[in-house]
């Protein structure tokens, strides 16, 4: 600054204004100004748009489709520097190898080093997954794909299809499809796969550098990946045939579905305050049970709730061990028959919990004038005591409040359902009302009062979808489904189906190819390898429209790719 008074004090002068100022000085003033204020302003800029490109592999050893590779060693650079996650997990190499291998990541490389030589004339592929990110925003590298062969040949064949949910015929994204050689023993239940690849966001599955010859194909959808099949909440999708692959093929779709391989049980049998509890070690749709003293029939109430009966006793206490014979059979089809032993203790009850009722169809339900208004009554324990006079209905605001027929009641074998099977013929609503005191239960407490309304609707206030099927099968199970995939119509047809009264909304249509005409889905066995019958949904929502009557395309249950 000194230097710089200096040399504005040697400059010519004009007078402006009565005061002196050369006009260079000027310039040169408002130029070191300009030049100190940037100066003094450096920092690092802030802002700007975000980075969203994934790492770019820009070198690898050895190189994709490369021969007669020796080494053990992979090297990959990127374009930025990198972080991954675990590889051991992540990182799928086909075939399946037991080799193990260690990893270095240094900056922008990545290292890979085989612990043993791989296996000679044979061709690898390391599918990275999603396990490589750049370090600053976890963009991930995906379709990360490396094949390299150790023999002078590389296996070039290829495999693509898709994989669904078989019963709501979505794509499965993420789901792991396998193939073993068919000649060897090794299967999914217990050994992991020979080749292995994903499912993409929109369910289509590829494998690449493959060896000709017979494989053994499945799609395996895993809350906790590990290659294993083992039955438990996974979906699995199989071929009752082997997959000849001599040439490049696609079109082998999977259709993946829950199968139960655990075997039915009776899992144990405690005595819990004043109840008796028999667990089994899975869900069941149903139970049959007999006392072998047919008096206890009357004395001895029981329910099942998920895999738990509860036996409850409604008179004096039974001290002796009392036998039962119970016929059980599981969603797959599993059946056991046995005499199971029933003991109560002598301890102090427990706190009474009131029945809870749940009426179906809910109230507020809209219904037609001449539709049969099914009502079912739940309650959560066993029911001995039912006034009938004390459950009334009422058509219409003017009418009476009136009494039910005892022909119009039916219970459930362990009295727990009660169904009301009376045809009504309103006009314009019908109210159910139940007074307290009108169901006792097997513990002596009551439902609270109730009243539950039901209002008649016109006919333009519901909507209908007619269409055809088309296939090879002479039987068809068809179910209208909405939006949460909750059947709302269903009919068994031989090829054309008419729905009426269908409320208004987002439907699908579910065809079951019923193809041994039982009128049934039967849904195949896994260990058997027998494939469920097939199941099309149609891939387009339908909305339907108040009053609208919609006649939808043929569905062809044929299509390979529905």
């Amino acid at each position: 600054m000194a230097f710089f008074l200096q040399l504005c004090a040697k400059r010519p002068r004009l007078r402006v204004f009565k005061t002196d100022i050369g006009i260079s000085d000027v310039v040169l003033c408002v130029l070191l100004i300009l030049v100190l204020g940037a100066c003094a302003s450096q920092g690092i800029p802030t802002g700007g748009l975000k980075d969203e490109t994934q790492p770019n592999l820009l070198f690898v050893a050895p190189k994709d489709q490369s021969v007669n590779v020796k080494s053990r060693m992979v090297e990959m650079q990127f374009d930025e520097y990198i972080k991954v996650g675990n590889l051991q997990t992540a990182l799928n190499i086909s075939p399946y190898t037991e080799i193990e291998y260690k990893t270095t990541v240094r900056k922008n490389r990545l290292s890979i080093v085989f612990e043993e030589d791989l296996k000679p004339n044979t061709t690898y592929t390391l599918d990275f997954g999603e396990a490589i990110q750049d370090i600053t925003e976890g963009n991930k590298a995906l379709n990360l794909r490396l094949a390299f062969s150790t023999g002078p040949v590389i296996d070039s064949l290829t495999l693509k299809g898709k994989v669904f949910d078989l019963l709501t015929g979505r794509p499965l994204k993420t789901c792991t499809v396998s193939l073993y050689d068919a000649k060897d023993t090794m299967d999914i239940d217990q050994d992991k796969p020979l080749y292995i690849t994903r499912t993409d966001t929109s369910g289509v599955y590829q494998f690449k550098n493959l060896r000709a010859g017979e494989y053994k194909l499945y799609a395996l959808s895993e809350a906790k990946p590990d290659l294993i099949y083992k039955g438990k909440d996974e979906l699995i999708a199989f071929l009752d045939a082997n997959v000849p692959l001599y040439q490049s093929f696609a079109g082998f779709n999977l259709h993946t579905v829950y199968y139960d391989l655990k075997p039915l049980q009776v899992a144990s049998g405690r005595s819990r305050k004043q109840y008796f509890e028999l667990k089994l070690n899975k869900k069941v749709k149903d139970y049959a049970l007999s006392f072998l003293d047919p008096t206890l029939d009357t004395v001895i109430y029981h329910q099942m709730t998920n895999e738990l009966i509860t036996f409850y006793h409604k008179d004096n206490l039974p001290t002796d061990t009392l036998l039962a014979k119970l016929d059980v059979t599981d969603s797959v089809g599993n059946r056991i028959q046995d005499t199971v032993k029933i003991k109560f203790n002598e301890s102090k009850k427990a706190k009474l919990v009131s029945p809870i009722a749940q009426e179906l169809p809910a109230t507020g339900t809209k219904i037609l004038k001449d539709q049969p208004l099914p009502i079912s009554i739940k309650f959560s324990k066993p029911i001995t005591g039912f006034i009938t006079d004390s459950l009334l209905y009422q058509q219409d605001k003017d009418s009476i409040w009136s009494k039910f027929a005892d022909t119009d009641f039916k219970w459930n074998h362990n009295r727990t359902q009660l169904d009301i099977t009376h045809v009504f013929s309103p006009q314009e609503k019908i109210d159910i009302s139940a007074r307290l005191g009108t169901f006792l239960s097997v513990e002596g407490d009551t439902v609270p009062s109730k009243v539950i309304n039901y209002s008649v609707a016109s006919i333009e206030e519901f909507g209908s979808i007619l269409g055809e099927i088309k296939g090879n099968a002479s039987n068809y199970i068809v179910q209208i489904i909405n939006e949460l995939n909750v059947v709302e119509q269903e009919q068994i047809v031989a090829s054309k189906f008419n729905f009426q009264r269908l409320v208004p909304g987002n439907k699908k249509v579910r065809v079951f190819v019923d193809r041994n005409n039982n009128n049934q889905w039967d849904k195949g066995s896994f260990p058997d390898r027998k494939m469920p019958e097939k199941v099309v949904v149609t891939k387009q929502v339908i909305p339907l429209k108040a009053n609208w009557e919609l006649i939808i395309d043929p569905i062809d249950t044929e299509a390979i790719d529905f």
